[in-house]
């Protein structure tokens, strides 16, 4: 069973029970350096794991830029 989901404005495919952790080692996106928002609400990265998404969240991975 697969659900859809909104990564970055894509509509996604993913596996029915993803959490925020398993979605990104799926898309090969590293836990550094980044925020993940779901529904415009960030997600502390200690929730990542028991973080379970649903059927046509919207999920936005924000990745830092380093500058000065």
């Amino acid at each position: 069973m697969s659900m859809n989901v909104f990564i970055n404005k894509t509509k996604t495919s993913t596996p029915k029970k993803t959490s925020i952790e398993l979605l990104l080692i799926n898309l090969g996106v590293e836990n550094k350096f980044i925020a993940v928002e779901v529904n415009q609400v960030i997600v502390p990265k200690s929730n990542y794991g028991n973080y379970y998404l649903k059927e046509n969240d919207k999920v936005e991975i924000i990745k830092a830029i380093g500058g000065g």
